[in-house]
């Protein structure tokens, strides 16, 4: 029996970031599954390969803008959703960078 320890980092990427985030940004990683042993071969020169996986979520809290719109006329049985395109005219959000939010 071989026992050993492995210390590794781990470089998380970033599939969504905001670059016009205001103030600090908090980051949290959290581990969800400990890390578990899936398969382990011993290689011809005498090595071994261990395949080890893990699960971890990670969360960035940053400040940014968010435009809603509230209508006060609308009846609650009314199912008719009307939105408008015309936020040029809002200067507040010019520096938001549309192509950095997703589908």
């Amino acid at each position: 029996m071989l026992k050993d320890t492995a210390k590794f980092v781990e470089v998380v990427p970033l599939s969504y970031y905001d670059p016009n985030l205001r103030g600090d940004v908090e980051v949290t990683a959290r581990v969800t599954q400990e890390p578990n042993c899936v398969e382990a071969k011993i290689r011809p020169g005498g090595g071994i390969v261990v395949t080890v996986e893990r699960e971890y979520t990670v969360e960035i809290v940053g400040e940014t803008k968010l435009c809603v719109w509230v209508c006060d006329i609308c009846d609650d049985g009314e199912k008719d959703d009307v939105f408008t395109d015309d936020f040029e005219e809002l200067d507040d959000f010019a520096d938001l960078d549309p192509d950095s939010f997703l589908d």
